[in-house]
């Protein structure tokens, strides 16, 4: 800048609980504070670096999206050209993050004006649907499927599909929905051979284990021979 300061540095301490200001860059604190025109000027004038990354990998973008700045994400996107694909630390991409924070307006322009991947994986194989639905983001879960055509089959690094992961995390209005709109497999299984009902019994969710058993037989075995009666027991 004119007198010298650089835009880029980055800061080292936390400023206080509510500004994580650890290692991030000014333009970092602007986007998560929502503070358009000072990202807009740190960029345009100040060739502020819109892909520099906190310690955890985040660019300006991913506090942006989870913070739910919708105007600062989509200038950023589109004049800023922020990368929407850009990961963090655990391979999560901006679309991850605003999935998993329910920042519903954020997850939708991403996907259909920043052309944003749902089907997009972090280092454990994991969707930006098992975000959502882990979290119970039930809006969002609707959305991604809906509209996002997201795969309610995917599976992650241990072969868990979506419905693996919320019946175990007792996210029931998303199993629910899951099975009834989404058409995801009750019966699917895991590595392990774990079918969803060995998960939630296992786990001991007893909501989701009844609403699993009603409709459907539970006498499914695992490889092991061990009946999902074992693990509630247990």
């Amino acid at each position: 800048m004119e007198h010298g300061a650089d835009v880029n540095v980055k800061s080292t301490w936390q400023f206080s609980w509510q500004l994580k200001l650890e290692d991030q860059s000014a333009l970092h604190w602007a986007a998560q504070e929502n503070k358009w025109n000072v990202v807009q000027w740190l960029v345009e004038h100040g060739k502020a670096n819109v892909e520099a990354t906190d310690k955890n990998g985040q660019t300006v973008l991913h506090w942006a999206a989870q913070e739910n700045k919708w105007d600062v994400v989509q200038w950023l996107v589109e004049h800023g050209k922020a990368n929407v694909e850009a990961t963090d630390n655990n391979g999560r991409t901006v679309l991850h993050w605003a999935a998993q924070e329910n920042k519903w307006d954020v997850v939708q322009w991403l996907v259909e004006h920043g052309k944003a991947n749902v089907e997009a994986t972090d280092n454990n194989g994991k969707t930006v649907l098992y975000w959502a639905a882990q979290e119970n983001k039930w809006d969002v879960v609707q959305w991604l499927v809906e509209h996002g055509k997201a795969n309610v089959e995917a599976t992650d690094k241990n072969g868990q599909t979506v419905l693996h992961w919320a019946a175990q995390e007792n996210k029931w209005d998303v199993v629910q929905w899951l099975v009834e709109h989404g058409k995801a497999t009750v019966e699917a299984t895991d590595n392990f051979c774990w079918t969803v009902l060995h998960w939630a019994a296992q786990n001991n969710k007893w909501k989701v284990v009844q609403w699993l058993v009603e409709p459907v037989l539970y006498s499914i075995i695992s490889k092991y021979n061990i009946t999902i009666i074992y693990y509630i027991i247990v």
